[in-house]
């Protein structure tokens, strides 16, 4: 009184016995070059999926190096800035020939480096090239308000000390 089981379940076991009993039919040269086979494609398709994520790590690793160096600019850029504002603040506080002569080599600088950068990485270009205008845009505002303050300095000496003094003596 045993039950066999269905015949669904049967038909795989069978099908499984049919492909043993076909591959037991192979030479084993056969079997060991397919073997052999199957596991050079393996092989193949994990070096293709190998080679396919370090292009990936390779690209996002570029970018990471750009975007560090992006950044280490743009902090050198930022502190020059800031430098050549506090020359320029201590100018207009006490006007120096040093001071002014420190202000025109940190401008010249400032500018070289943004040019050259510029040209060393096109990817830039664009946003140098404004960054660059709104430099000279700020130090040209500079020289006006320097040319301004030296105007108001001479008509203060000239127009209200002197008479002044006049009026004194």
């Amino acid at each position: 009184s045993q039950t066999s089981p269905p015949p669904a379940t049967r038909v795989p076991a069978d099908g499984r016995l049919r492909l043993e009993q076909r591959i037991r039919a192979l030479p084993i040269r056969w079997r060991i070059g397919a073997i052999a086979a199957l596991n050079t494609a393996v092989v193949l398709l994990l070096m293709a999926l190998i080679w396919d994520g370090a292009q990936v790590i390779t690209g996002a690793w570029s970018e990471l190096r750009q975007a560090r160096q992006s950044d280490r600019l743009l902090v050198l850029l930022e502190s020059e800035a800031v430098r050549l504002q506090n020359l320029i603040h201590r100018y207009f506080n006490q006007p120096q020939p040093n001071l002014l002569a420190e202000i025109e080599r940190r401008r010249s600088r400032l500018l070289a480096m943004l040019k050259t950068r510029a040209a060393i990485e096109p990817a830039f270009a664009s946003s140098v090239s404004s960054l660059v205008e709104a430099t000279e845009r700020f130090l040209a505002g500079f020289d006006q308000l320097r040319e301004v303050r030296a105007t108001i300095s001479n008509t203060y000496e000239h127009e209200v000390l002197r008479i002044a003094r006049e009026m004194t003596g």
